[in-house]
């Protein structure tokens, strides 16, 4: 439980009070590990991706480290462990390059709150604010998640169904059923989305949770909006990827809060960025249009998405082959595009690729997605940030005239509205 309570505290760890920017940054990093069994260490700008971003990996000596950053622009760095990375959980270091030296003690996550960053003007803030945060909101969590724990570990937590669905999946995966593995998990997320997951007493608990993570969330926006740094800045940028994850956040919320930093900073990348991440949030709603574009297959010849999709209904399938969720979304689409290919449906596939498509054509390959996929390497194109997605994949039901029905949406409820509106159409 301590786990839970530390990994929603960790957000805390990402804000900082300082404010302003930079021309030239020159800081020397120093510092040195301690507990931790790591060889590599890298570096890198708080807003690129951790699995393809461009980063720098600096040389360890005895659990010792030193570095010289020179930037143009003051802004977010992060380090991390490539060694975490690879097994899928990543303890992160934020800071920003306030000085000429900053020093880092870093310590496991289980003992994060050692961790030090010294001689950046943010590191007093961190602390200041991660003890506000603390003292707050954890004596509100804390006894909820210990019930939700008993709950869970009686078997009383999650509903029937969920629980027959959860358990068919493990026998299906025990049996190398894939097939029915997908199945499974399909049903459990649909009643994840409509909330039909938990028993009654589940319900108060995630009730309770929301209650909280709302109080909580403004909490922070109004933190946000009090102290306008850097930090602050990419904490909205991240808010603002994960906009779908906050139940009570809006895009107005996050609207209203990024004028402030526009106004501080007009010229800053960051600026740039949130401009468009809030732009392609309003634009890709169901009821608009989808945003079109022009992307090369694997041979090289490109083709624009409205011309591909004319007339008929689409499914516009962002994926990657490093991406599982994705690609078990994708496959999912396989019976369904069997079914309504000949009845004027169709899938377009992009995915989004890093130096090279060979994994993609293996995966295609593999998988058996008999579409067109076209492929968006290293983000020319900026198909994910003009679509809103921030990490691998996104799915849109388009209808004939390119208006979006539904965003990632499953199989039995995208099958249903071709059911309907196909059948609507050839009538």
């Amino acid at each position: 439980m301590k786990k839970i309570i530390k990994s929603i505290l960790l957000f805390a760890i990402m804000l900082t009070a300082f404010a302003g920017t930079a021309q030239e940054v020159r800081t020397l990093l120093t510092g040195e590990l301690i507990n931790l069994p790591y060889q590599t260490l890298a570096l890198m700008k708080a807003t690129e991706n951790f699995d393809h971003g461009e980063r720098v990996i600096i040389n360890l000596v005895d659990g010792k480290f030193e570095h010289k950053l020179v930037a143009d622009v003051l802004e977010v760095y992060v380090l991390f462990f490539e060694e975490q990375l690879a097994r899928g959980s990543l303890q992160t270091f934020y800071f920003v390059p306030d000085s000429e030296r900053i020093y880092f003690s870093l310590y496991p996550s289980e003992d994060f709150e050692k961790t030090e960053i010294r001689g950046s003007e943010a590191t007093n803030e961190i602390n200041a604010m991660y003890n506000k945060y603390r003292e707050k909101f954890q004596p509100l969590f804390e006894p909820i998640f210990e019930i939700q724990g008993r709950l869970i570990e009686s078997g009383e937590f999650f509903s029937e169904q969920y629980k027959k669905y959860q358990d068919a999946y493990q026998k299906a995966m025990e049996e190398e059923n894939y097939e029915k593995a997908v199945y499974y998990t399909s049903r459990r997320v649909q009643l994840m989305e409509s909330g039909d997951y938990v028993s009654e007493k589940g319900r108060v608990i995630v009730d309770e949770i929301d209650s909280v993570s709302a109080l909580q969330m403004q909490w922070e926006l109004d933190y946000l909006a009090e102290s306008l740094s850097l930090y602050s800045y990419l904490r909205l940028i991240q808010l603002t990827q994960g906009i779908d994850h906050h139940k009570s956040l809006t895009i107005e919320n996050l609207n209203n809060l990024a004028e402030k930093f526009y106004n501080k900073y007009p010229d800053h990348p960051y600026t740039r960025l949130s401009k468009s991440m809030l732009e392609a949030l309003k634009r890709i709603q169901v009821g608009n249009k989808f945003i079109d574009f022009s992307l090369p297959d694997l041979k090289g010849n490109m083709h624009q998405l409205s011309e591909v999709i004319e007339g008929k209904y689409a499914v516009i399938d962002l994926w990657a082959s490093w991406c599982g969720p994705c690609i078990m979304g994708s496959r999912e689409l396989i019976p369904v595009y069997e079914e309504f290919k000949d009845k004027g449906f169709t899938i377009f596939g992009v995915a989004r690729e890093f130096r090279n498509t060979d994994e993609m054509v293996r995966r295609i390959e593999m998988e058996g997605f008999s579409w067109l996929n076209l492929v968006e390497l290293d983000d020319r194109n900026n198909i994910w940030l003009q679509y809103g997605v921030a990490g691998g994949g996104r799915k849109l039901l388009v209808d004939d005239k390119g208006i979006i029905l539904a965003i990632d949406p499953q199989p039995q409820v995208l099958r249903e509205i071709l059911m309907e509106r196909l059948s609507e159409k050839r009538e």
